[in-house]
C-alpha cells in the first residue's frame, strides 16, 4: 500500500502535493539530474552516427571525393588552373603540417607557403532514386595553414572576408565552396560566401590536425565532425539546463507569487517540489520517445518547455482541486471516494 502510495505522489498530479515538503536542496537536485539524463539520448546518438549525420548537413561529404593524379575523371581544367592554386592532397601532405593546442608546426625543409589558399577538387557523384550515378558536381576545398600570432595582435596573413567570401556561385545559385583555415588556436570552417557562415573549432588536448602519407582527405572531414561533436556536446548541455533546470525552477517561483494564498502549495519551495516531480513524469516521457525515435526525442526537447508548462498547470489544477473537495468534504461530513 505505501508503495502504491509513493508510485501516486509521483506519478499522478493529484497526489503530488504529498511532496510539497520535499527539502529545497533535494528538489534542484532533482532538476540537475533530470537535466543530465535529458541530455544523453541526443549526446549518444549523436557520437555513434556523427560523421554521416555531418556528411549531410555540412556536405562534409565533399572530402569523400577529392580527386587525385591517377583520377582521369574530374581532372583540373586548364580554366581551373588558372583560377585556384589547384593541387593534389597527396602533394599537401608532402609539406608535414602538424596543428594542435601548442600551435603549428612546419618542418624547415617544407615548401608550405604561409598564408597560400591550396585548393583541392572534389567530383561528387549525384545519384537517382534507383542508385544510378546521373552527373557529377565539383566541388572545391580551399586549405590554408596561417601561423600568425593573434596574442600578439597580428593580422591574419589570409583573409577570409576578402578572399573566399569572393568566389562566386554556380548558375544554380549552390556555392560549391568550402574553407578549412588551420590557425594557431584552432581551425576556422566555413561553408558559404556569407562571412558570417563560418564556425570556429578551438584545439583541445586531443585534438589536433595532421597531415602524413597515412592520411586522406576523409581524415580532415572526420577530424572536423570530432571538433563539432564537442561543440554540440557543449550545447546539448547547455540547452538541457537551460529547458529542463533552469527554467523549470524560475516558473514555480513565479507560480509561488501568482498563487500566493489560493492554493494548499504556501511557499515557493513547495511549488518547486512539486516541479521537481513533475519533471520526472516529463522528461520519463521523453526520454521514452528516444527509443522509439530520435526524431520524436529532438522534438519533444524542442519543445520541453511548452511540455512542462503544460503540465505543471495540470498538476497545479488538480492539487487545488483535490484541496477544495476535501475541505467541503470535511465541512458536510461526507467521506472522500478513492
Amino acid at each position: 500500500m505505501k508503495f502504491l502510495e509513493f508510485i501516486q505522489s509521483i506519478f499522478v498530479p493529484a497526489f503530488m502535493v504529498k511532496r510539497k515538503g520535499m527539502n529545497i536542496f533535494l528538489s534542484i537536485l532533482v532538476f540537475l539530474v533530470l537535466s543530465t539524463l535529458m541530455a544523453l539520448p541526443m549526446i549518444n546518438y549523436f557520437s555513434k552516427d556523427r560523421y554521416n549525420l555531418l556528411d549531410e548537413s555540412l556536405n562534409l561529404k565533399i572530402f569523400n571525393y577529392v580527386i587525385d593524379k591517377d583520377d582521369v575523371n574530374g581532372a583540373f581544367t586548364e580554366d581551373e588552373k588558372a583560377t585556384y592554386n589547384m593541387t593534389y592532397f597527396e602533394d599537401f601532405k608532402a609539406f608535414g603540417v602538424k596543428a594542435n593546442k601548442n600551435g603549428i608546426y612546419i618542418p624547415e625543409d617544407s615548401l608550405l607557403e604561409n598564408g597560400k589558399e591550396y585548393v583541392f577538387k572534389s567530383y561528387v557523384p549525384v545519384k537517382d532514386e534507383e542508385g544510378n550515378i546521373t552527373k557529377y558536381d565539383t566541388y572545391y576545398i580551399h586549405l590554408v595553414v596561417d601561423d600568425y600570432d593573434a596574442k600578439l595582435d597580428e593580422e591574419p596573413t589570409y583573409s577570409i572576408e576578402n578572399v573566399f567570401c569572393k568566389y562566386k556561385r554556380d548558375d544554380d545559385g549552390v556555392f560549391r565552396h568550402v574553407l578549412v583555415a588551420i590557425y594557431n588556436d584552432g581551425v576556422i570552417f566555413s561553408y558559404s560566401d556569407q562571412a558570417n557562415d563560418k564556425v570556429a573549432l578551438f584545439y583541445n588536448k586531443t585534438s589536433e590536425f595532421y597531415f602524413d602519407e597515412a592520411n586522406d582527405m576523409t581524415y580532415v572531414s572526420h577530424a572536423l565532425s570530432d571538433h563539432f561533436y564537442r561543440i554540440y556536446i557543449t550545447q546539448a548541455s547547455r540547452r538541457t539546463f537551460l529547458y529542463v533546470f533552469l527554467f523549470p525552477i524560475l516558473l514555480c517561483w513565479i507560480f509561488s507569487f501568482v498563487m500566493k494564498g489560493t492554493s494548499p502549495l504556501a511557499k515557493g519551495k513547495e511549488f518547486i517540489a512539486v516541479g521537481a516531480i513533475a519533471s520526472i513524469t516529463c522528461v520519463s516521457a521523453c526520454l521514452i520517445a528516444s527509443i522509439i525515435s530520435m526524431k520524436m526525442c529532438n522534438l519533444a526537447f524542442q519543445y520541453y518547455p511548452f511540455l512542462f508548462v503544460g503540465y505543471y498547470l495540470v498538476c497545479i489544477i488538480l492539487i487545488n482541486r483535490r484541496a477544495r473537495l476535501t475541505r467541503i468534504n470535511e465541512t458536510t461530513g461526507i467521506k472522500e471516494v478513492r
